[in-house]
This record gives structure tokens, sequence and C-alpha cells, in this order.
């Protein structure tokens, strides 16, 4: 399949399970993940863990005393290239936000905390890599889908393993939402694993 046949199968799949896509963005925002509330950052994890596994990942649970855990799933194709996929599972937000401010579309925009920074992206993630198994697509060696706990503050444990994956592969991208008009602000001295909150969305590989 070329890319321009490859482009209009995942955007296909994408139009056709959009319901769904809201469903499962819905329940993800319902969970506070506050980086430092444990527990609804692994609920997050939980979840993803869940349909990684469906995926045919092999995901590697990395235990936090304090902070919620981190997601290391690795899975196999029949390319040359290695990609890995890179986001996190908590948010700015307190306990009590996602009852206070559920989710809720407006106008055609979803709303929630959470939502855009970074739910979707996760879930942008996962349907994609449905997107290319239904139109069977496997041409990478490797496909890592690493989700950290702790993207949203200075102090970070997860620095070692983003940049320890991050030599693992050939390509990375980060699921974080762009501006409106498609495109991040990345200064040329960016660095992965650099900043916080949104800053980290723009990130070159070393």
């Amino acid at each position: 399949m070329n890319t321009d046949a490859l482009a209009v199968a995942v955007t296909n799949y994408m139009n056709l399970h959009l319901d769904r896509y809201l469903a499962d963005l819905r329940t993800l925002v319902a969970i506070d993940s506050g980086t430092h509330h444990k527990p609804g950052v692994d609920a997050v994890q939980d979840w993803l863990q869940l349909r990684l596994d469906q995926l045919g990942f092999d995901v590697e649970r990395l235990h936090q005393p304090v902070l919620g855990d981190n997601l290391l799933a690795t899975r196999h194709g029949e390319g040359k290239r290695r990609i890995l996929l890179l986001g996190h599972a908590d948010t700015v937000f307190p306990v009590g936000t996602a009852a206070a401010r559920p989710f809720r579309m407006e106008e055609g925009k979803v709303l929630g905390p959470g939502s855009c920074d970074m739910k979707a992206g996760l879930l942008s993630g996962i349907y994609a890599v449905e997107a290319l198994d239904a139109a069977g697509y496997r041409d990478y060696a490797t496909l890592l889908f690493l989700v950290v706990c702790d993207e949203e503050i200075h102090e970070r444990c997860s620095l070692p393993l983003i940049r320890a994956t991050a030599r693992l592969a050939d390509v990375a991208y980060t699921l974080e939402a762009a501006r409106e008009w498609g495109h991040r602000h990345c200064p040329q001295d960016c660095r992965l694993g650099h900043g916080q909150g949104a800053g980290q969305g723009c990130a070159r590989r070393r």
C-alpha cells in the first residue's frame, strides 16, 4: 500500500470510529490524574496498559513509589525503522476538577481537564496504531509506546527513562496536541526531556 492509500485508509478508520474515540476520551477525562495524585495517574495507566496489551504490545509497568507508574510498551513489525510514541498520563489539575468540569463538547470542541493535554493525544496514538493494523501496515522494526507520569512538574523521575528509550528509536513522535494551526514552537536548542508542561511536546532525539 502506497503512502496516499495508507493515509486514506487511516483517515477513513478514524472517521468511522470517532464516536468510540470520544467515548474513550470521556472515560479518561473523568479520571483526576494530577501529577501528585498517584491513584489517578495509575488509573490512567491501567486503562492504557489494557488497551496496549489488546493491541499486541509487550507492556512493562515501571512502578514508582510516590508518583504514578510509568508505562513502556513494545511490539515488533516487519520493517527497518524503530519508532517511539511518547506521552504522559498526568495533568495539572487537582482532585475534584473532573467532577467540577466534566467532559463536554461545545461548538465542535472537546472540553474537560486534561482533554487536550494530553489524554486526547494518548488516545490518538492508540487509534493510530489500530488504524495501521486495520490497513495491514507493519513496515517498522519496533514500535515503542512510552507514557510517563510526571511531565507537568520540574523535578522529573522519568527523564532517564525517556532518554534511554529515545536512544532505542530512529524517530520519536510526541503525542502532545499542536496549536490550532497545526504546529508547535520548537527552539533550535530544545532537547528531549527538558522543559515543563506543554513545552515537552517539541523535542529532538539525541
